[in-house]
């Protein structure tokens, strides 16, 4: 039993990690690089914590992926991302 705890500890210790890491997996892998994906995980996570709204990752994460060529270009901003992902 004091293995799981351990375990759990550890967890919530590396809990940024897990996000970007679940994050990661839901990105689609066509991106150019691997320094590319990790920029729209890296942009997913920050406007997730700024968003303070209850968003859905990978629903975030899908709609960063499809419009990062226009966020790149500043074509379309944080909130209209944020705004497409509570539309449902």
């Amino acid at each position: 039993m004091e293995k799981y705890y351990e375990m759990l500890e550890n967890v919530e210790e590396q809990k940024i990690d897990i996000v970007k890491l679940f994050l990661l997996s839901t990105i689609n892998m066509s991106q150019d690089t691997r320094e590319e994906e990790w920029k729209i995980v890296n942009y997913c996570y920050d406007l997730w914590i700024d968003a303070d709204v209850d968003i859905d990752l990978a629903r975030l994460a899908d709609i960063v992926v499809e419009h990062w060529k226009e966020i790149q270009n500043d074509e379309i901003f944080d909130d209209e991302i944020i705004e497409i992902c509570l539309d449902v």
